[in-house]
């Protein structure tokens, strides 16, 4: 993305029934994402989920779980939690999971939740990094191909 104009525009596919294209946004600390992705998102009025990335992927699950079920859950294992968190998802949204790298990096489990967010129709997903390596942290090739583009 070369910046707001061409977020907003990927963004506004969402008003039109099309999902957005998964994305990865990098940068340095400092560097404007989160605001841009913020304000983006709000001025093409697509819905969306964000959150700030816990250091597993089994955590991250939890805070969007808290966020789209809106109470905090745990379960003994990653299917059933992601199973009711689906079920209960908007049919059209962009998911941001800011300061991805926290749970890419030394998560091997980080690629199954990437794994579901990236193939659930009407679901955008868009990470956030200070990281410009964050595609070598993806370590199956399918999630890989879905964010490489």
């Amino acid at each position: 993305m070369q910046g707001y104009g061409e977020l907003m525009g990927e963004y506004r596919l969402a008003s039109y029934g099309f999902p957005p294209s998964h994305m990865m946004i990098l940068g340095p600390p400092g560097s404007g994402k989160t605001v841009t992705i913020r304000k983006a998102l709000i001025d093409s009025e697509t819905p969306h989920i964000h959150l700030t990335s816990e250091p597993t992927a089994y955590g991250t699950l939890v805070a969007l779980g808290e966020i789209v079920l809106n109470r905090r859950m745990w379960g003994l294992s990653f299917a059933p939690l992601w199973g009711e968190v689906e079920a209960k998802l908007p049919s059209r949204c962009v998911v941001v999971l800011d300061e991805a790298e926290r749970f890419m990096i030394n998560d091997r489990k980080s690629d199954i939740l990437l794994y579901y967010l990236s193939r659930r129709e009407g679901i955008s997903l868009t990470l956030v990094s200070n990281r410009a390596n964050l595609i070598d942290y993806v370590r199956d090739s399918r999630v890989k191909a879905a964010l490489s583009h």
